[in-house]
């Protein structure tokens, strides 16, 4: 095995090692919350040593935020692999909404996050690096729609609603952990959505 191919062996099993730390750490903080996740909990959930944890992630807010970053990636891939689907150059304001409210079954990455934004807004050493991952999910939907949907009046307007439907997903996706209505919270969603139709007419 020449030097090359030992050390190409060695980056393959690192990158396996932190994809399963990564995912270990959602499963555990959708599982436990985020106070109630530990590195000793992800190490046992990933099934690696907790001197392969640190080597990779030295303290637990590097874990947590790398685990947002992945996942995060990860919806906005979704979501872009959705659109080119459609088949459409633009699509009207309305499905462009309903893919949105699509994103809000990955559990994993939407408890995370709000989990992650409750513990930011007391933890200064959080509160900047969740911030910078959310605005870039934020700025990535608001580039998507002003590119994707259908002209609507008003400048902005497209963007704005796109950020405005994330919050209230988000909102949703709170009620939903504590009375798991399916039906009612598609109502609800349903009747957003008419609502936006009918203001920007």
């Amino acid at each position: 095995m020449t030097t090359q191919t030992r050390k190409r062996a060695a980056q393959d099993r690192a990158e396996i090692t932190k994809e399963k730390l990564l995912a270990a750490t959602l499963s555990v903080i959708l599982r436990d919350g985020w106070s109630g996740t530990s590195t000793l909990k992800v190490c046992q959930e990933a099934g690696v040593s907790n001197g392969a944890q640190t080597h990779h992630y030295p303290k637990k807010n590097d874990l947590l935020v790398a685990a947002l970053k992945r996942n995060r990636d990860a919806l906005r891939a979704r979501t872009e692999a959705q659109l080119k689907k459609q088949g459409k150059e633009k699509l009207p304001l309305r499905e462009h909404l309903e893919l949105l409210d699509l994103t809000k079954q990955d559990e994993p990455y939407f408890y995370a996050t709000l989990e992650s934004l409750i513990a930011a807004r007391t933890d200064e050493t959080l509160r900047d690096d969740i911030r910078a991952i959310d605005e870039e999910w934020i700025e990535t939907l608001r580039s998507t729609s002003e590119a994707r949907i259908e002209e609507i009046p008003g400048e902005h307007q497209a963007e704005d609603l796109m950020e405005l439907t994330l919050y209230l997903v988000r909102g949703l996706v709170v009620q939903r952990g504590i009375a798991n209505d399916s039906k009612h919270l598609d109502r609800m969603f349903s009747l957003w959505c008419d609502l936006v139709e009918r203001a920007v007419g």
